[in-house]
């Protein structure tokens, strides 16, 4: 819960720089960067979200958006999903894919390789699994 107060708080420190038209603006430039840095360390070090708070705040009309929160929840409770891959937070946040995907990539690369054998029982029934796989694919 302390991370997800850190997230509002410093969702709520880049609007109100807003609140006062020019110099909200002017503070953003010294803003943005300490923003961006301190989102990167509660997110496991991703360089996307720093990247992304980082325009959020130094862009002018962009600071009403809830970044940092918006992480948190994807976070918390997306932490497998796309969204957390894309930001790199959750279980991507090492660059390293759950262990589910890591799975399904192998068996499509796998499936993709060009194998060449002399027709024997066992390239049979790698023939017959991969085909196996494919029409689950595209069934699911």
């Amino acid at each position: 819960i302390a991370k997800l107060f850190l997230c509002i708080l410093i969702d709520m420190l880049g609007s109100a720089n807003e609140a006062i038209p020019i110099v909200g603006e002017v503070v953003d430039v010294v803003y943005a960067p300490i923003a961006a840095l301190l989102l990167r360390q509660l997110f496991s070090g991703s360089n996307v979200v720093l990247l992304l708070e980082f325009l959020e705040e130094i862009l002018p009309f962009t600071d009403i958006l809830p970044l940092a929160t918006i992480c948190w929840v994807v976070e918390s409770f997306f932490a497998d999903g796309r969204l957390a891959q894309t930001l790199r937070i959750g279980e991507f946040a090492n660059g390293s894919p759950p262990v589910d995907t890591v799975a399904e990539s192998t068996s499509r690369d796998y499936a993709n390789v060009e194998r060449k054998g002399n027709g024997d029982i066992v390239d049979a029934e790698i023939e017959r699994t991969m085909l196996q796989l494919k029409s689950k694919e595209k069934d699911g």
